[in-house]
């Protein structure tokens, strides 16, 4: 009996696993045919460019399109496809709308000329990859009828931490890491942080898997 329950078990969890599998395999595409078919249900995060907000490695389960039925506003973060023939997605914030004039001056953002409010929270000193110390700050940035949230600095003299201010040309949105230096390729200079509107797709719900347990369910709205 033990043995026939256990396999049964086993054949549930195999169908599930199937199902899942199928659901996320045949629903790939974006909100236009230009966009890439490359989304999925559920997003691992290979990288750190959103900590702390969502940690390297987690994985997370993402509201399919909802940016096709909803613009994306002032610190919404949103799952993109970085060009029409992208082969992969990236995770980042949404900190520019269209006919927004925005600069990173010393890892201070400036929006419309302006510099968003942030409050230091902390600084220190770690190790990076190759075991070299490095400095970190976190503060709080307070976007202009928008969210809150921690970002992460680094060296404020980087190329990540700076770019001269640029106007976001209708029809896109201009999206960055809240851990700065850790912005992948696209993000610098400036004007390759913009993303047509076309191939914003996702919105991170939950984390589904996390190395931290007490994330797990952690509702990202």
């Amino acid at each position: 009996m033990r043995v026939r329950v256990k396999i049964a078990g086993l054949t549930l969890a195999a169908l599930a696993a199937a199902g899942i599998f199928l659901w996320t395999y045949f629903d790939r595409g974006g909100c236009t045919a230009e966009a890439p078919w490359i989304f999925e249900t559920v997003y691992a995060l290979p990288t750190a460019a959103m900590e702390p907000f969502l940690r390297q490695g987690e994985t997370v389960l993402a509201e399919r399109r909802y940016y096709c039925r909803h613009d994306p506003k002032r610190g919404d973060v949103a799952i993109f496809a970085a060009a029409a023939g992208a082969e992969s997605v990236s995770v980042l914030r949404v900190v520019g709308l269209p006919g927004d004039r925005v600069a990173l001056r010393a890892s201070v953002l400036y929006l419309n000329g302006a510099p968003v409010e942030r409050d230091w929270l902390e600084s220190a000193i770690h190790a990076d990859a190759d075991g070299n110390p490095r400095p970190e700050t976190r503060a709080i940035e307070r976007l202009p009828e928008g969210p809150s949230y921690v970002v992460v600095i680094g060296d404020e003299t980087g190329a990540a931490e700076n770019f001269t201010e640029v106007t976001v040309p209708p029809g896109q949105y201009l999206l960055l890491p809240d851990n700065r230096d850790q912005a992948p390729a696209r993000g610098t200079p400036a004007a390759n942080a913009l993303v047509p509107r076309a191939l914003i797709a996702d919105r991170p719900a939950f984390v589904v898997w996390s190395r931290e347990l007490g994330r797990i369910g952690r509702d990202l709205h």
